[in-house]
């Protein structure tokens, strides 16, 4: 083995073996956590800010369309005409009614059969 040694890499060790001063690193390192945490706000802002307009961008439609579903599942399926025989089934007499049925048939056979 050789015995020169490269004054370069001996530098190094030589630096390696100082302490650093604490307060710069320790304000680098805080300085570098702020500007992560605006970061991160920043993007949170610009999130909120999109998901409002999108949700703002697509209420019509969403409105029009449960409007249209509502309409929809309560219109009668029979006309009984009009009088208080009519006000009275009228919740069994639409397709809401017909579901609401079916789920609790549902539920029911789903209790008996598990529990």
């Amino acid at each position: 083995m050789t015995q020169d040694r490269d004054p370069h890499l001996q530098s190094l060790f030589a630096e390696a073996g100082e302490t650093p001063d604490a307060m710069p690193f320790t304000a680098a390192v805080m300085a570098r956590v702020d500007r992560m945490r605006r970061h991160a706000v920043i993007g949170r802002i610009g999130l909120g800010a999109a998901a409002v307009l999108i949700v703002w961008l697509l209420s019509f439609p969403v409105q029009e369309a449960v409007w249209m579903m509502t309409r929809a599942i309560t219109f009668p399926l029979i006309d009984i005409g009009h009088g208080v025989v009519a006000a009275l089934l009228l919740p069994l007499n639409t397709l809401a009614g017909v579901f609401v049925i079916i789920l609790i048939a549902i539920r029911n056979f789903r209790r008996r059969l598990f529990l």
